[in-house]
Formats: structure tokens, C-alpha cells, sequence
């Protein structure tokens, strides 16, 4: 993590999890599209690393989905 090998990293209850850059931009390289299931926080960090690298940037398409309701969502987050 500190030698800048992710685009994005975070701890959740004692798991490590990241994306790391060498496979983005290998793919993105290959012109392959590359899709990352990641949270909010996730995305935003590589937004702001697609802002300082013009390769990331230049792909950077940015979808969220949310569920239709906060019901439902609830009902999911319970199964």
C-alpha cells in the first residue's frame, strides 16, 4: 500500500482488500474493459488517482446502482 501499488485499499473488520493498479492498466493495455465491484469510498479514490494519470482518466467510466428503495435494501442486507 505505501509504495502506491493500488488504486484503491481499505480495511473491513480485519480484511484487507485493494485494487491493484498493475492489473487495471495491464488490462486497460490490452484493450480489455475492466470492471470493479468497489464502494463509494473505493471509487472515489480512483477518481482521484484518474485525475493525476491521463491512461486511467482517459477510461474511467463511473456507474452506481442503488437498490429501489431503502426497504428493500434493508430486506437484502437481512438475508
Amino acid at each position: 500500500v505505501q509504495a502506491g501499488n493500488f488504486l484503491e485499499h481499505a480495511t473491513v473488520y480485519g480484511n484487507s482488500y485493494g485494487t491493484l493498479k498493475s492489473e487495471v492498466v495491464g488490462k486497460l493495455r490490452q484493450v480489455k474493459d475492466v470492471v470493479l465491484n468497489i464502494d463509494v469510498q473505493g471509487a472515489a479514490a480512483i477518481r482521484a488517482k484518474a485525475e493525476e494519470d491521463a491512461e486511467l482518466r482517459a477510461a474511467l467510466i463511473t456507474v452506481f446502482l442503488t437498490p429501489p428503495s431503502l426497504a428493500i435494501l434493508e430486506k437484502r442486507l437481512r438475508k
